[in-house]
């Protein structure tokens, strides 16, 4: 994150500055000194798929997921049923005329909004 940062103000620090910190941020990485654990420098991170603690996380946060994925169906099923024909009902108040469409459309309409509002 240092390196970044002195990367993206380098224009609001003199070159000579801009210099010093990036040798020093240069060294400090060779040296490791921003590791979390400087133990571990050069070797491959542990797999998290053959980890059980790890595996068990991830299927918490797939059981999550899926268990927040039944009410919001429910849900959209529920908006779904209840207000099919909302809009043609609104359209029909608004002074939709029936030369915008045609005849056929609008009596569909007209008989979906019926059953749909009343």
């Amino acid at each position: 994150m240092r390196g970044v940062n002195l990367r993206a103000n380098a224009n609001a620090i003199s070159p000579t500055s801009f210099q010093s910190r990036k040798a020093f941020l240069v060294e400090a990485y060779k040296a490791g000194t921003f590791l979390a654990d400087p133990g571990s420098r050069g070797k491959a991170r542990p797999n998290p798929m053959t980890d059980p603690a790890a595996m068990e996380g991830m299927m918490g946060m797939m059981k999550s997921n899926v268990a927040m994925m039944v009410p919001q169906t429910l849900i959209m099923g529920w908006i779904n049923a209840f207000f099919s024909g909302f809009v043609i009902c609104m359209w029909l108040h608004c002074g939709l005329e029936a030369g915008m469409v045609g005849h056929n459309l609008l009596c569909q309409a007209s008989e979906r909004c019926l059953h749909a509002c009343v």
